[in-house]
C-alpha cells in the first residue's frame, strides 16, 4: 500500500498535492478562457473538471484518516485522471466528437434507435458503445460529447480500481494500475468512446491475469453479464476465449464456468459478424514473407522500442530495437527458467502481448497500414501495458532484478518523451452545430481528425470557422 501514515503526518505533502492539482488544472482553465468559439461553454467545463479534482483531493484527505485501501484508490484515481487531463486537455475543456463517435454511433443511434445494436462496424459488434449511445440519447445534443467522455472515464476508472484492488503485490499495485495512463502512447484511445473496445479488451485481459474474488451468486451473474457485454465489443474475445478456458481448468473453485461460457458466446457472435464481413468484402488477411518481415518490424518499433525511446524514424532503428529486445528476452528467459511457477503472471503477460500483436496483423491487411507511426497506435495499447506489467513483475520477484529495473527506467523515459504527444484536435465549433442539429435543420458537421464529418438529413450546409 501507499505510505498513508506518512501522508497523515505531513501536512506539507497535502499542500504539495494541492499545488500540483492547481498547476496541472490552470493550463486547461486558461485554454478554456481563451477559446474563441464558445467562451462560456469552455469556462463551464474547465470549472467542472477543476471541481472534480478538488473533490477527489478532499476525498483523499478524508479517507486517508480512516481507510488505507480507500485512500490508495482515491490517490491512484486522482493521479490517473490528472494524467489523462494533462495528456488530452482539449477533450476535457472542449468536448466534441471524434471520428466514429459522431459519424457512426451518434448518427446511427439518432436514426435507427435500438436497432443500431444489430449493426456491426468494421466487421464486429460494439455493444458497449451502443449501450452508451443509447443511454446518452436523451441528453441535449450540446452535451452528448461530454457525456461520452464521462462514460469512457467511468469505464476506465472501474478497470483501474479492479487492478489496484486485485493485484497481489500491494506495494506495486498502484504503479501497475497507473501504467494504463502513463504508458508511452499517442493518446488515440483516451476519451474516445469508440475505442472503449480497447478498454473492454484490457478488462477481459485483467480478469484473466489477476485473481478473481470469490463472489456471491448475484455478483457472479452481474460479472457474467459484464463479461458478455465486453466480449461482444471488439474482436478480443476471439483471442481470449482459450485463456478463459485455461484459467477455469487451473482454478475451478474461484473461476466459475459461467464466466468462460459468457466469453465464448461473445466470441461466437463476433466470429459470425467477422465471417460475414470478410465474405462481403471478398477480403481477408494474406501474409507473404515480405509482409511477415514488415509485421516483425512494426511490432518491434511499436511495443518495446517505442516504450523505451518514444517514436523514432523507422529506417534502421528497428534493428537496434530488435537487438536490445532479444537481449532483454535472454534475461527474461533465464529468470523464468529458474522458477517457472513464480513467474506465471509474467508468462501470461508476455504470451497475451504476443497474441494481441498477432491479432492486429490478422485484422489489418495489408500490414503496411500500420507503418506511419503517427496513426494506429491504439492497436498496440494493450500489448504495451502488458509488456510493462511483465517487467514490473520481474523487477519485483526476480533473483537479479537489475536488468528489469533498467528496462523500466527506459520505459519511464520513453513515456516522458511521448507524454505531451496527443492527437491534433481542431476546434470545430461544436456548440454551434449542436444548435443547428437541435433545430432540425440540415447540416454537415466537421469532426476530428480533419476529413471526418456527420451528415444530418443528407445535407451539405456548414458553418464558417
Amino acid at each position: 500500500m501507499l505510505p498513508i501514515s506518512l501522508l497523515k503526518d505531513k501536512f506539507w505533502l497535502f499542500l504539495a498535492i494541492a499545488l500540483l492539482v492547481v498547476e496541472w488544472s490552470m493550463p486547461m482553465v486558461a485554454q478554456g478562457l481563451y477559446a474563441e468559439s464558445h467562451f462560456y461553454f469552455s469556462v463551464a467545463f474547465s470549472a467542472g473538471w477543476t471541481g472534480l479534482i478538488t473533490a477527489l483531493g478532499l476525498a483523499f484527505y478524508v479517507t486517508a484518516r480512516k481507510n488505507a485501501q480507500l485512500a490508495s484508490l482515491a490517490i491512484v484515481l486522482s493521479l490517473a485522471t490528472l494524467t489523462l487531463m494533462y495528456r488530452t486537455s482539449v477533450s476535457f475543456v472542449q468536448p466534441q466528437f471524434t471520428a466514429e463517435d459522431g459519424c457512426v454511433f451518434f448518427l446511427q443511434q439518432r436514426e435507427s434507435g435500438l436497432s443500431a445494436f444489430l449493426i456491426p462496424h468494421n466487421g464486429y459488434y460494439h455493444t458497449v458503445v451502443r449501450i452508451l449511445a443509447a443511454l446518452v440519447a436523451p441528453v441535449p445534443t450540446l452535451f452528448v460529447p461530454a457525456f461520452y467522455n464521462l462514460a469512457w472515464l467511468g469505464i476506465y476508472s472501474l478497470i483501474v480500481a479492479y487492478i489496484l484492488i486485485q493485484y497481489p503485490d500491494r506495494k506495486w499495485a498502484p504503479i501497475v494500475a497507473l501504467v494504463t495512463a502513463f504508458v508511452a502512447h499517442t493518446c488515440e484511445i483516451f476519451l474516445v468512446v469508440t475505442d472503449t473496445i480497447w478498454l473492454g479488451g484490457l478488462a477481459l485481459t485483467t480478469f484473466v491475469l489477476f485473481p478473481v474474488p470469490d463472489l456471491k451468486r448475484w455478483a457472479r451473474y452481474l460479472v457474467t453479464g459484464v463479461l458478455l457485454i465486453f466480449s461482444m465489443s471488439g474482436p478480443f474475445s476471439l483471442a481470449l476465449s482459450p485463456f478463459f478456458l485455461l484459467r477455469w481448468s487451473m482454478n475451478r473453485k474461484t473461476f466459475p464456468l459461467i464466466y468462460v461460457v459468457a466469453v465464448i458466446l461473445g466470441a461466437l457472435v463476433q466470429m459470425s459478424a467477422l465471417h460475414s464481413y470478410y465474405v462481403d468484402k471478398n477480403a481477408g488477411p494474406s501474409l507473404t514473407l515480405t509482409s511477415l518481415l514488415l509485421c516483425l518490424k512494426i511490432a518491434v518499433i511499436r511495443v518495446p522500442w517505442s516504450l523505451a525511446v518514444g517514436y523514432q524514424p523507422v529506417d534502421f532503428y528497428w534493428l537496434i530495437g530488435l537487438a536490445l529486445t532479444l537481449i532483454l528476452f535472454v534475461f527474461i528467459a533465464r529468470e523464468i527458467k529458474s522458477n517457472p511457477g513464480k513467474h506465471i503472471f509474467t508468462i501470461g503477460c508476455l504470451l497475451l502481448c504476443a497474441v494481441f500483436v498477432v491479432l492486429n496483423f490478422i485484422r489489418i491487411s495489408p500490414p503496411d497500414v500500420l507503418v506511419p507511426l503517427v496513426n494506429g497506435d491504439r492497436y498496440f495499447y494493450i500489448p504495451k501495458v502488458l509488456f510493462v506489467w511483465a517487467l514490473i513483475h520481474l523487477a519485483a520477484t526476480a533473483r537479479t532484478p537489475k536488468p528489469f529495473y533498467l528496462a523500466l527506467f527506459f520505459c519511464a523515459m520513453g513515456s516522458m518523451a511521448e507524454f505531451t504527444t496527443s492527437q491534433v484536435v481542431v476546434d470545430n465549433h461544436w456548440p454551434r452545430y449542436a444548435m443547428l442539429i437541435d433545430q432540425g435543420g440540415p447540416v454537415n458537421v466537421p469532426l476530428n481528425p480533419p476529413g471526418w464529418s456527420i451528415s444530418i438529413q443528407g445535407a451539405s450546409q456548414t458553418l464558417p470557422k
